[in-house]
Parts: structure tokens; C-alpha cells; sequence
């Protein structure tokens, strides 16, 4: 199911504001959590776990190896060699207990509201999907991009062309 577009600009001094500064920074943690990680076990690339926004590690890549003991394998399609802890290691004990931040928090954060379902208005479970929203600060803002509307009136909903060039400008920015 496509799931809808709401796009919001949010004071970063307001409580949201500064609740979302707070969640990325968890988010930060988490990332570098699994960076040192990874580097401790001389893995060349890694990618995060697909179960969260932020952190935990969902495989890893070593250059120049096609076998590496205590790890399972496998191949891409496009060549690369993905590797996972062996079942029962404590590698996988290890990659399990890193800490991921969930984008379920937004939902309180934002105030989301669930949609209700069109036969008797009861409100359906609320769930990002396999997206993970874009949520980034520029000048004095954050932009959220969310597939639920927020009752919080101090988020001010914008377009999505709005939404886009502030995005582009945070990015050129960082360059």
C-alpha cells in the first residue's frame, strides 16, 4: 500500500523541536555504536539493520575475502559478498545487543494520528512501512516527511515542493 505524503516544518527551539533533537541524537549514538563495532572487527563496509531509523548493523562487508571464520556469506546479484555472524556465536550476540533507534518514536513525538478504517472509523495500526521517514534540520528548522498527519498545531505543514528545496539546500550545505 502507497502509503500518503505529509510534509512538516518545525521550530527546532519548540518542545517538538527539541524533542527531535534529542531523538537524533539517539540516533547519532546508535550509529556510531555499530561504526565501532564494525571497525573493531575489520569489517571494510557494514549496513545498518533494516529494523529501525538508526543503528545496528544488519550485515557486513571484508575487502578482499570471499570466507571469514565465524561468519555466514552470501552473494548479491551484483557481485558483492555480504556476511553475517554464524547462528548461536557471540559475534551474533554482539551484532544483536547494538542498539537501534526506532521511527516509531516520531509518532509521539509528532503527534501523529492513525487513519481510521472506512467501514466502521476504528483507527488502524500505524506503521512506516518499509520507508524510513526523512527527517532533517536546516536553518533554524526541522522538515519532517511522514506518512500520517500530525495533531500538534505548532507543526506547520507545508508543501512538498517547500519540503524539497529545504532539503536540497541542507545537503548543498554539508558539501
Amino acid at each position: 500500500m502507497k502509503k500518503p505524503h505529509y510534509y512538516y516544518k518545525i521550530s527546532a527551539t519548540s518542545n517538538v523541536g527539541e524533542e527531535l533533537q534529542k531523538f537524533m541524537h539517539r540516533c547519532l549514538e546508535a550509529e556510531e555504536k555499530a561504526r565501532e563495532w564494525v571497525e573493531k572487527l575489520g569489517c571494510s563496509g557494514y549496513y545498518e539493520s533494516p529494523e529501525g531509523m538508526a543503528g545496528g548493523v544488519g550485515a557486513v562487508e571484508f575487502a578482499d575475502t570471499t570466507a571469514r571464520d565465524g561468519w555466514d556469506r552470501k552473494e548479491t546479484p551484483d557481485g558483492r559478498v555480504l556476511f553475517f555472524p554464524m547462528e548461536g556465536t557471540d559475534l551474533e550476540k554482539e551484532m544483536a545487543a547494538l542498539p537501534v533507534v526506532s521511527e516509531t518514536e516520531l509518532i509521539s513525538i509528532l503527534s501523529l494520528q492513525p487513519r481510521c478504517s472506512p467501514k466502521d472509523n476504528t483507527p488502524m495500526p500505524m506503521s512506516f512501512g518499509d520507508r524510513t521517514p526523512i527527517v532533517f534540520l536546516h536553518q533554524g528548522f526541522w522538515y519532517a516527511d511522514v506518512p500520517y498527519v500530525s495533531a500538534d498545531m505548532t507543526l506547520t505543514k507545508i508543501e512538498e515542493k517547500e519540503f524539497y528545496r529545504r532539503r536540497m539546500a541542507a545537503i548543498n550545505e554539508h558539501k
